[in-house]
């Protein structure tokens, strides 16, 4: 697929093709289009919360902005949440992290996701992805160039795959 940027055909990511649409996704945009229409709707589909944030939450948000925290932190994240976050897991689970080298704070669970999916990921490479899924987790594979392999999770494995479902779909 080509698309015209400045004047100029680019070619798209070959794999865009195959990325196909969640359908939770689809389901929030039409629950949101209905209401936009003045339907009474309560959406259950995807994971946005019901209730606004927290009083507490906006106004810690309202004074960083106030004092100019606006701008880029560190990279890795604000190094005293990656020490705080590596206290929790010392205090909660007896794990010892560095919080400047084995730390890294995200900006949401798929941002984490795909850093770690691109980190491993080789062009061709197969992911065996639990199914049902959210469809990012194999459009994101797809998109980095590898192949998501769908693993059957079932209600009576309380939709984990057992090893043996996982090795039967190994390929190598």
């Amino acid at each position: 697929m080509n698309i015209k940027i400045l004047g100029t055909m680019k070619n798209l990511n070959l794999h865009i093709e195959s990325v196909r649409q969640s359908g939770s996704v689809a389901l929030n945009d039409k629950v949101a289009r209905l209401k936009s229409e003045g339907r009474n709707i309560i959406s259950l589909n995807s994971g946005d919360p019901n209730f606004n944030t927290p009083d507490a939450i906006v106004q810690m948000a309202n004074e960083s902005i106030k004092r100019g925290l606006t701008h880029y932190a560190d990279s890795r994240g604000l190094p005293e949440l990656r020490k705080a976050i590596a206290q929790k897991i010392k205090n909660k689970n007896g794990g010892a992290y560095d919080p400047e080298n084995e730390i890294l704070v995200t900006c949401g669970a798929i941002h984490a996701y795909y850093l770690a999916v691109k980190t491993i990921l080789n062009e061709g490479d197969e992911v065996l992805v639990p199914d049902p899924t959210w469809m990012t987790h194999a459009n994101l594979v797809t998109l980095l160039g590898g192949k998501a392999v769908r693993v059957p999770a079932l209600s009576e494995d309380n939709f984990f795959p057992t090893i043996e479902q996982l090795s039967r779909m190994t390929t190598n």
